[in-house]
């Protein structure tokens, strides 16, 4: 464990309870890698206690810190942040304190994940008054900059995912692995279509979306730790919506924007990842040859059987260079580090993933 910086901070809100209550694995790894590397955590007191008494105590110990926080400290928070005291401290110390240096970390952006204009515009209205953010990919960059034309911003890339990498060997095949809350993708009702790709399904879902087909495959849950090492297939697919023919309904248009956890999952278990055209992490795919893009998951067969065996290598390759970093926490730490030089130089620093 480092020193602590007393000039660096976080809002911590998921690793105050066992389990994921809010968020995911990501959000946690996050908390974590921030801890190691000298962060000190905001933790207010009687975090799920309703009382009045307790929310007495969160409200002077707001108070407090809002004055005893160093002149040029840094503090940083995912956003969505879930506590609404987290929002006013956010909200105070930009009023306030305006030499304190707050780092929105856009992990997600729920008016768009949810297709909700009310929630949109309310976090539209935040980030108008916030100056320094890590974003995913230049998709979500651009998006931002929409909102807030003055904002500096750092390219995240790719999410950190710290668990081993998985460097076992793997052959060229037709089967596609796909993970994560498989309830939220419907697209997976129509696999059966594609006769020709075997799909291998891991994660939570409803048991209509798993009707008996010779191609799909349930493989259960795993624990995120666990599951770089025993994930299996050739290719890992980035997909989500309604559909197989494009990013289509409330969850595919999110897509557009993001660069979910699981790429990082695929990266870090050696498997080049499938992801569609518009996709949000489509150009690190096709920027970092880890894997290849499609308009459409008919296209998945033709496009599969036209790379050979060596150019499959050569992506694997890629991922497991890539797992090398992301695996050690290093892409929040040098989307931090960027926006370091950006607040110490005044000028912009070079985004990239490494």
């Amino acid at each position: 464990m480092k020193r602590s910086d007393n000039s660096k901070f976080f809002i911590q809100e998921h690793l105050l309870r066992e389990g994921l209550f809010h968020g995911g694995i990501g959000n946690k790894q996050i908390e974590e890698i921030l801890l190691r590397n000298g962060y000190q955590p905001i933790s207010f007191p009687f975090t799920y206690d309703f009382s009045w008494k307790a929310k007495l105590s969160r409200a002077v110990f707001l108070s407090k810190l809002l004055f005893v926080l160093p002149a040029k400290a840094s503090i940083v928070f995912q956003w969505p942040l879930h506590a609404r005291i987290h929002v006013w401290l956010v909200k105070l110390l930009k009023l306030l304190r305006p030499s304190i240096q707050l780092i929105c970390f856009l992990t997600d952006i729920n008016g768009l994940k949810d297709n909700d204009l009310h929630t949109l515009q309310n976090e539209r209205k935040l980030f108008g008054q916030l100056k320094w953010f890590i974003v995913h990919n230049n998709a979500m960059e651009t998006w931002l900059l929409q909102q807030q034309p003055f904002a500096k911003v750092a390219l995240l890339g790719f999410f950190d995912y710290t668990a081993a990498p998985n460097s076992s060997d793997r052959s060229k095949s037709k089967g596609v692995a796909f993970a994560g809350y498989l309830g939220k993708s419907l697209f997976i009702k129509d696999l059966d279509k594609l006769p020709g790709i075997t799909f291998l399904l891991y994660g939570s879902t409803e048991t209509f979306l798993l009707h008996r087909s010779h191609n799909v495959h349930y493989k259960g849950v795993q624990s995120p730790e666990d599951l770089p090492g025993v994930i299996e297939g050739a290719f890992g697919l980035l997909w989500d919506g309604d559909s197989i023919d494009g990013l289509e309904g409330v969850f595919g248009n999110y897509n557009r924007f993001i660069s979910p956890h699981k790429l990082s999952l695929y990266i870090l278990a050696g498997l080049p990842v499938i992801a569609h055209s518009d996709a949000g992490a489509a150009s690190l795919v096709r920027n970092f040859n880890i894997g290849f893009t499609v308009n459409a998951l008919t296209e998945l067969e033709a496009t599969i059987e036209a790379i050979s065996d060596e150019e499959y290598q050569e992506m694997r390759r890629n991922c497991l260079q890539l797992a090398a970093v992301i695996s050690k926490g290093r892409c929040l730490l040098n989307a931090l580090a960027k926006l370091e030089f950006m607040r110490s130089s005044g000028q912009p620093a070079q985004n990239g993933a490494g």
